[in-house]
């Protein structure tokens, strides 16, 4: 059985539809809470609250551009509602090819185009779901404790919750640059070597 005889069924297009429906009636709640504590608590004026919502939805419209391009390529090989439903509330592209593939590699088979079963597509759905799920988890349980730690530091030093966010931030970004980044420019340098010393590459291989 192929996966292609359910990934674009009808059901699976009203399962995405009611989550994202659910997500944006969240948005509009808490964008209403938002409004009425600018207006009401922080004595903000229409025009400065309609000024920031607009800048805020100018911004948010160039990170969307990359996630539909993604959405289109992804289609092909999981179908419309997946993609769908993971690219437009928690997934990211890179994550969702990595977790994917890896859910495939675990039953035996490889992300291509009709190029693997039902079982494969469920492993890669599976993977996606989870993969995806654990940093909402951590936040749940993580947020609190953290936000106290913070206020406790701004108490004894305004400077010092600064500096920790920044570091943590910077420790972040560096393992992602590491992980990935450097080893994606380490490998394009040696594929351009290989192409522009093909003798020098053949002769290291055979040494």
């Amino acid at each position: 059985m192929s996966y292609t005889e359910i990934c674009n069924q009808t059901w699976m297009y009203f399962f995405v539809a009611a989550i994202l429906i659910g997500v944006v009636l969240q948005n509009i709640v808490m964008m209403k809470k938002a409004w009425n504590h600018a207006e009401k608590d922080l004595k903000l004026e229409r025009q400065q609250i309609k000024k920031g919502l607009i800048n805020g939805i100018v911004v948010s419209i160039v990170p969307t551009i990359p996630v539909i391009v993604v959405l289109f390529t992804m289609i092909p090989l999981l179908g419309v509602p997946l993609p769908w439903l993971r690219l437009s509330v928690i997934g990211s592209a890179m994550f969702e090819t990595l977790a994917a593939n890896t859910g495939l590699q675990t039953v035996g088979e490889t992300l291509t185009v009709g190029g693997y079963t039902i079982a494969g597509w469920t492993a890669a759905c599976w993977c996606m779901a989870y993969g995806g799920s654990s940093p909402v988890v951590w936040s749940l349980f993580a947020t609190k404790p953290i936000e106290k730690l913070f206020s406790s530091a701004e108490k004894f030093n305004l400077k010092l919750p600064l500096t920790l966010g920044a570091g943590c931030m910077m420790g972040v970004m560096s393992y992602v640059a590491i992980s990935f980044g450097l080893a994606f420019l380490i490998l394009q340098i040696f594929q351009a070597h290989i192409q522009l010393f093909p003798f020098s590459s053949n002769k290291f291989r055979y040494r």
